[in-house]
């Protein structure tokens, strides 16, 4: 069972309902778009341009097809036409990145650098159709290593810091400017890693304390009569990041000592119980992530390599990597067919899922933190800090740091001739 206080035992059969947030925008409405210049596109059907319309079928299909199926030498072609591309308004050094579930949205954390002084922490949304954040959040932001979209809710994300859990709600306010509500989750340890679960009713949270702690983010802010830390599970092992399965009955969490574990969720009992310890690598494990039919996992470790898993046999099926420097970041493409990596290195590689086989390499100047594929399209963020390339010649003085560079980016099939 986990350990709890009885104060938060007793809260849970008090919890509001989710609908309590409000009603959840229509991500192709007007109004979850403040561009004005996509509001009057919408409006100017009645005389359309054929040449424009082609146009935007072939970038419509390049950005959502589905490589399922292709051989190897057509995707690697296909990649080869992809570009990348620099996110506007980026700065120095991003943790995280995550897209919400419609892939309308990017939400990043960032620690803000000017020159060698570190600045405020930083909170961005940015919007998929121009690639440049539409609202900076600078008030009571801590700084955060991880950030995590609510499954039900295109609106929501919380983000974790030594001090808890913040949970964000993000809408437009008469069409003009951004509301923002925050609300904290306190919890009695320091989170590092979060999890929304798919129904969006708990957070999973790994700690530094080897634990793995749980938060329900629909308790009111600052409410008296209930609060919003449930419980907690001991490991005893550094746990590094977690992940639900797709139905919610799976709890992933990765540790120090190279093993994934596997918990029973039950719902009515609220309880995670050990399922199954997989020695998955011979070095610390730092990501995990569900394919999206959540039949296969992915794991991401120190000794540079990433394996691909079969969810219900807990059997590997492939393991890829040819990268040097340990894999910090895995992400599956929205139709489970490719496999990015990102690691210490400036560069990222991407796997055809079904034949193990390399397809593409993404060279950056980045080191990197976190990776996401759009959940809806063929669009890779990624993000980090900058890279420092390893001095070989004592002798040479250059610096090869790039005063310039702005270390958000992403990797588009936007131009793709099909």
């Amino acid at each position: 069972m986990l350990h709890s206080s009885s104060r938060a035992s007793s809260s849970y059969s008090q919890q509001p309902n989710v609908q309590s947030r409000g009603p959840i925008l229509n991500p192709h409405s007007s109004e979850f778009r403040p561009s004005s210049s996509s509001s009057s596109s919408t409006h100017s059907t009645s005389q359309p341009n054929t040449t424009n319309q082609n146009l935007s079928s072939n970038v419509s299909s390049s950005l959502t097809m589905n490589f399922k199926g292709l051989p190897k030498v057509q995707i690697e072609k296909i990649l080869g036409e992809g570009r990348s591309k620099e996110g506007q308004g980026a700065i120095k050094t991003y943790n995280s990145v995550a897209w919400n579930v419609s892939g309308r949205k990017l939400a990043s954390c960032a620690a803000n650098i000017t020159g060698e002084r570190l600045t405020e922490p930083l909170l961005q949304i940015w919007s998929a159709d121009v690639w440049k954040p539409e609202l900076d959040i600078k008030k009571n932001v801590q700084t955060s290593l991880q950030l995590v979209w609510d499954p039900t809710d295109e609106c929501v994300f919380a983000t974790a810091h030594n001090r808890g859990v913040t949970i964000w709600d993000v809408r437009l306010k008469d069409g003009k400017g951004w509301e923002i509500k925050d609300k904290r989750c306190e919890t009695p340890t320091n989170p590092i890693n979060i999890a929304w679960s798919p129904d969006g009713r708990y957070i999973a949270c790994g700690v530094k304390e080897d634990a793995v702690t749980f938060v329900d983010p629909r308790v009111p802010a600052l409410s008296a009569a209930a609060s919003a830390f449930l419980g907690s599970k001991r490991l005893d092992k550094e746990v590094n990041e977690l992940t639900w399965s797709p139905t919610g009955d799976i709890l992933l969490v990765t540790t120090g000592m190279g093993s994934v574990e596997v918990f029973k969720w039950y719902w009515e009992k609220f309880d995670a119980v050990p399922l199954k310890s997989i020695p998955a690598h011979n070095a610390t494990i730092f990501s995990v992530k569900y394919d999206p039919t959540g039949k296969m996992f992915a794991v991401g470790s120190v000794d540079s390599l990433a394996s691909i898993w079969d969810s219900s046999e807990y059997i590997c099926l492939k393991t890829v990597g040819s990268q040097v420097y340990p894999i910090r970041s895995v992400s599956f493409s929205h139709d489970s067919s490719l496999l990015a990596l990102g690691s210490e290195e400036p560069q990222l590689e991407i796997y055809h899922v079904d034949s193990g086989e390399k397809v593409h390499t993404i060279s950056t100047d980045i080191s990197i933190n976190s990776i996401a594929w759009s959940p809806k399209q063929n669009v890779l963020a990624y993000c980090g800090s900058e890279y420092i390339r390893p001095v070989i010649d004592e002798t040479e003085k250059k610096d090869y740091r790039d005063k310039n560079n702005f270390n958000l980016k992403f990797f588009l099939l936007d131009q793709v001739k099909l």
